[in-house]
C-alpha cells in the first residue's frame, strides 16, 4: 500500500503539480479540461458550438472574433460588416472607390495633377481591396477553424 501512495504522488509531480499544493475543486478542473478539449486552431478565439457542449456563447465568440480580427488583420475596418451586420464587405468597398470629380478643381476642369492624384488613390484603392479580398479567405477559414466538432 506505501509504494502506490507514493506512485500516485509522483504521478501528480509529472503531471506539474507538488504532492504539497492544495486540490483543486472539481469546477475549475472541469472547466480547464473544457477549455484544453474546446480550443479551435486559433486559442485566442473560442469555439463555437452546440450549447450542451459548454462551448463559449455566441456574443462571447464574435467579441472575441472581431477583436482578433482587429489585433490581426490589415485595414480590418473593411472587413469588420462581415462581422457586425452580415453585410458584404467587397460591395460596401466598392461605394470607397476614388471618383475623378473629387480631385478635380471646378476652376479647372483640365487639371493633370488631379488626375494624377486620382490615378494613385485608385492604384491604393485597388490595393485594399485586394487585401480585402484575402481577408475574407482568410476569415471565412478561421470561423471555420472554430467550429467544433460533431
Amino acid at each position: 500500500k506505501h509504494e502506490k501512495k507514493n506512485s500516485n504522488k509522483m504521478r501528480g509531480i509529472r503531471r506539474g503539480r507538488s504532492p504539497m499544493s492544495p486540490p483543486s475543486s472539481n469546477n475549475n478542473n472541469n472547466n480547464n479540461n473544457n477549455r484544453s478539449h474546446s480550443t479551435g486552431r486559433v486559442p485566442e478565439v473560442d469555439v463555437i458550438g452546440l450549447p450542451d457542449e459548454k462551448h463559449s456563447k455566441l456574443r462571447t465568440f464574435v467579441d472575441g472574433l472581431k477583436l482578433y480580427v482587429y489585433k490581426q488583420y490589415k485595414n480590418p475596418q473593411d472587413i469588420i460588416c462581415i462581422i457586425d451586420t452580415d453585410e458584404d464587405a467587397l460591395e460596401k468597398f466598392k461605394e470607397t472607390r476614388p471618383q475623378l470629380e473629387e480631385f478635380l478643381d471646378p476652376d479647372d476642369p483640365d487639371d493633370e495633377l488631379a488626375l494624377r492624384e486620382c490615378v494613385d488613390a485608385r492604384k491604393e484603392w485597388r490595393k485594399r481591396r485586394e487585401e480585402l479580398i484575402t481577408n475574407q479567405q482568410k476569415l471565412y477559414m478561421l470561423l471555420w477553424g472554430q467550429c467544433s466538432h460533431l
